[in-house]
């Protein structure tokens, strides 16, 4: 791999390269973590004891401090809101809280992954293929069927990121409840209001990098107050920030999917 490579959905983001140690802290977001090399990663809780698996999944805001001894590692955040975050629990009996080591196999998405990231296109393929190894195939084509009042509010949200209308105001301009709005959404779309407009900013960044604005432009024109704000976002959510996957001395690239997952 030339480049650490970071893709951002609405219910999963993915990262593949290498990641720098990471000091004790804890993120908004679950996360898969497995080597793509094959070798133990070593992870530690709050109480410091190391220990090292090859993969280990991480529920929401769980204190861990993490070495990779310069291996290639692959990252599956959840957003911890979303449906998909609900199922895949659930189906893999991984428990709601803590650290936990991820026993069954994953080379189907690691030959996926470094496939892709040689060569990256097609990104909601990809992310749709990601779903399909973890879970089984996922039918996402009533995204772009589904409610057309959900399809108008996603593009009121989208058409100003950097608006906040409350779910009420949203729901006044469809003309149905607030709470049957957010029951609609969430069904269509797999994430709450609130989450969804967050994501979008993320995969707005991605994109306007992608087309070459640099971080900070981007980063406002996608709704974030600054660059900062951008930053400690990131880190909320996924743990690091995007300077932090620079200090491996490798670009970072940023890819951002549709509404499809």
């Amino acid at each position: 791999m030339n480049s650490n490579v970071l893709i951002i959905s609405n219910q999963i983001t993915v990262f593949a390269g290498y990641m720098p140690d990471v000091g004790l802290h804890s993120h908004y977001t679950a996360v898969l973590v497995f080597s793509l090399e094959g070798e133990p990663i070593a992870v530690a809780g709050e109480g410091g004891e190391w220990s090292g698996y090859a993969r280990y999944f991480l529920h929401p805001d769980v204190l861990n401090k993490m070495r990779n001894h310069d291996q290639l590692i692959g990252c599956v955040f959840f957003e911890p809101e979303s449906s998909l975050y609900s199922q895949f629990i659930k189906g893999k009996d991984l428990g709601r809280e803590g650290l936990v080591e991820y026993v069954e196999p994953l080379e189907d998405l690691v030959a996926l992954m470094k496939g892709y990231f040689q060569a990256p296109n097609n990104t909601d393929a990809f992310i749709q293929s990601v779903v399909s190894c973890l879970m089984g195939a996922m039918d996402c084509s009533n995204v772009l069927e589904g409610d057309l009042r959900v399809d108008e509010v996603s593009k009121e949200i989208k058409r100003d990121l950097a608006a906040n209308a409350s779910a009420m105001e949203l729901a006044n301009l469809v003309n149905i409840s607030e709470r049957q709005l957010s029951t609609l959404f969430k069904r269509q779309l797999g994430v709450p209001i609130r989450r969804y407009r967050q994501w979008l900013r993320l995969k707005e960044v991605a994109r306007l990098v992608g087309e070459g604005q640099n971080l900070t432009d981007a980063a406002l024109n996608a709704g974030f107050s600054d660059s900062a704000h951008f930053s400690n976002t990131c880190r909320k959510m996924l743990g690091v920030k995007p300077t932090d996957l620079l200090l491996s001395n490798m670009p970072l690239m940023l890819y951002a999917s549709s509404d499809c997952v």
